[in-house]
């Protein structure tokens, strides 16, 4: 049994955040996308693919050829040509039966398990607006009969995950490799394609996802982070100075201080962490190894990478913040707009619903501001930016 992960996508959807990084590489609970994935295959499969190719050596460096006693192999995918072409890929290698994956989904492997029953399946989950993902039609006993790419209409349906069991061999004698696939509207060739030429001969069973979450926009980050907070439980190895007052969940790595501060759970704070004093940490908050929060600071409902610093008299709500950052002194995110509606944020020119009045910035690595900044809600600011004075002032980008 192999597994395929999907790993070559440059996700422009995602930026700044993965402006220096794959997004199968972005931090959930400080741990890389793609190694929820692994975890999973574990006991699953015997080998793992994995396509790779936008900034492909990080992801190479950070799996590396073996992952818990499972060889993992790399195959390149030097044009981007869509996921139909990814699994094209696969021809002459030896897969037969196998899991195909998107790297930068978060799944479960009890469903991961479930899928592996069949010989072809899909696996799919409920949404409120399906009209960002391929839509599932069913027949009778669960059966796909085909898959729609992004309905225009906003409303409930049940979505393709982009989770997949698949074999090489059809009843028909035919290989699936083998199958012609033609260039889609976004012109790319379609892995949707495959699985509906292949739903026309053979019988694609449904299965239903008990859990199931996306990463399709930066603000998706905060709400992964807030799912899997809620099934930590408190577990600290830090050292607390003075006045500390903590409620709810608290994780802690090691050598991380908390200075005379106010924390309320769910937090995950990483190692080698200061804390305070008089931090105010409002969960669900995750902030990664090496980072300094510091007098007067309040973090609330955010996630921060690691070796970033917000020093002293700042608010950060409902934001991600990069690696490598610094917020000056009196810096102020603002996150809930004066008329109070939902937030929309322009993202490859269209403006994107982030169906929630309470978002805040989204920050690249190895950014700076300057003292008393004001950033408004639904900033995206790219990486190595000095960003000073004013929301509408970036002073350049450092070489």
């Amino acid at each position: 049994m192999e597994a395929v992960i999907l790993a070559a996508g440059k996700s422009t959807r995602t930026r700044p955040l993965t402006s220096t990084r794959p997004k199968p590489l972005i931090p959930i609970l400080n741990k890389p996308i793609i190694e929820y994935t692994l975890e999973n295959l574990v006991g699953l499969v015997d080998r793992i693919f994995i396509v790779i190719n936008y900034m492909h050596q990080q992801i190479v460096e950070t799996v590396g050829r073996d992952y818990k006693g499972i060889p993992v192999y790399y195959v390149r995918q030097h044009e981007p040509k869509g996921s139909g072409h990814a699994i094209k890929l696969l021809k002459n290698r030896s897969v037969n039966h196998f899991l195909v994956l998107n790297g930068d989904d978060l799944y479960t492997k009890s469903d991961l398990e479930n899928c592996l029953q069949h010989p072809y399946c899909i696996l799919s989950s409920w949404v409120n607006n399906i009209s960002p993902f391929g839509e599932i039609h069913l027949g009778s006993q669960s059966q796909v009969l085909k898959i729609k790419e992004k309905p225009p209409k906003k409303r409930k349906g049940l979505a393709n995950t982009g989770a997949y069991v698949l074999s090489r061999a059809m009843n028909s004698g035919k290989n699936i490799f083998d199958l012609e696939l033609k260039i889609g509207v976004r012109g790319e060739y379609e892995l949707v394609d495959l699985i509906n030429l292949i739903a026309q001969e053979y019988f694609v069973h449904c299965e239903s996802a008990t859990s199931w979450i996306p990463i399709g926009y930066p603000w998706d980050i905060l709400i992964a982070s807030a799912q899997l907070l809620k099934h930590q439980k408190t577990h600290r190895q830090d050292s607390e100075k003075g006045l500390v007052s903590i409620e709810g969940t608290l994780i802690t790595g090691e050598k991380t201080i908390i200075k005379s501060s106010t924390i309320e759970g769910p937090v995950l704070i990483g190692k080698n962490c200061s804390v305070g004093p008089y931090a105010y940490i409002r969960g669900p908050v995750v902030i990664g190894d090496n980072c300094h929060i510091g007098h007067s600071t309040e973090i609330k409902n955010s996630v921060i990478f690691n070796d970033t610093k917000i020093p002293h008299f700042n608010y950060v709500g409902d934001s991600v913040i990069g690696s490598h950052v610094n917020l000056g002194a009196g810096t102020k995110i603002g996150n809930l707009r004066l008329d109070e509606q939902k937030i929309k944020i322009k993202i490859n020119g269209q403006w994107i619903e982030t169906n929630s009045n309470k978002i805040g910035a989204f920050i690249g690595d190895n950014v700076k501001t300057g003292c008393n900044v004001i950033i408004n809600p639904g900033t995206l600011i790219p990486p190595n930016t000095w960003y000073v004075t004013t929301p509408s002032l970036i002073l350049g980008q450092k070489d």
